[in-house]
């Protein structure tokens, strides 16, 4: 029970960072992508890792630094299978993403666009929000958990569920700013995100627990904000079209002589059917290396 207080303490502190970036610094600037926001943020992360670590040290009660060091999965052993584990888990679990992006690119290559644009953003959304919170609330939590006898499964549901919700801002947001909003659909769209960031923390949770690598659940991290997230709607969309008749899949339900008779938005179709079964087969990869992932030992 004090392992998951200390965790709570460890989810108090980071969402009171993000919240006190917002409202302390420059309260009038409003957007989180402004730079004064950005560099705030910055060191309030550094804070957040600092105050997380103390709080882990004291609660791991390891004797040396050594030992510290293996519960929070900081270390040279398995360091490149745990990098590659990760990695590879993220990019089948986002097949159709990675599938997609690479397309684009050998598209757009030839008429000299360049990459994505390396700025403050992009830094604290692909660097160091994947280092601080995966250091939180994997090495930090899962750690703590672990070290105090709770198995894999009470593990990974305590940590990636304070995960979740630290996500919740949202919704905090719209009930401290603004009095004028829908709160019925600010809190749908609070719990499809949390529903959505405590699933990624089981995900990299499990990564932790196998790999003992905090470099690959932060590698799995980086690499899933960098794509973001697929387009299930897209899928959905395709899903039900091949569940559909097949009169009702060609244009104006006619065929020319046994001949399917093209219509405009055969490319769309197409498209999304190749988007669905890349998202299907590399959900079948994930599983697959999900379930092969047994938890490790530090």
């Amino acid at each position: 029970m004090a392992a998951v207080l200390q965790c709570l303490g460890i989810c108090v502190a980071y969402v009171g960072s993000v919240h006190a970036c917002r409202r302390l610094v420059r309260p009038s600037t409003s957007s989180r992508d402004s730079r004064v926001q950005i560099l705030a943020r910055y060191a309030a992360l550094v804070v957040v890792c600092f105050w997380s670590a103390l709080v882990a040290t004291r609660g791991l009660g390891a004797a040396t630094l050594a030992e510290v060091l293996a519960h929070l999965g900081i270390g040279g052993r398995g360091l490149i299978y745990g990098v590659a584990y990760s990695l590879s888990t993220v990019s089948a679990l986002l097949l159709a993403v990675v599938a997609e992006r690479i397309g684009r690119a050998w598209r757009e290559s030839p008429r000299g666009k360049s990459g994505p644009r390396f700025d403050l953003a992009f830094a604290r959304n692909v660097v160091f929000a994947p280092i601080a919170e995966e250091f939180c609330f994997r090495g930090c939590m899962c750690g703590l958990l672990r070290a105090r006898g709770l198995g894999s499964a009470p593990t990974l549901v305590t940590s990636s569920l304070l995960f979740g919700v630290s996500h919740a801002s949202g919704l905090v947001d719209v009930l401290l700013d603004d009095d004028g909003a829908d709160l019925a659909d600010a809190a749908r769209q609070t719990g499809a995100t949390i529903a959505m960031t405590a699933a990624f923390g089981l995900v990299a949770a499990r990564v932790f627990l196998h790999t003992n690598q905090l470099a690959g659940a932060i590698c799995a991290h980086a690499l899933a904000n960098w794509l973001g997230p697929p387009d299930l709607r897209r899928v959905a969309r395709s899903l039900r079209g091949a569940a559909s008749s097949r009169g009702a899949r060609w244009r104006g339900g006619e065929e020319d002589g046994g001949r399917r008779v093209r219509g405009d938005d055969d490319g769309d179709e197409g498209d999304a059917a190749s988007y669905a079964a890349a998202t299907l087969v590399g959900l079948g990869l994930f599983c697959v290396l999900m379930w092969r992932a047994a938890p490790g030992t530090p």
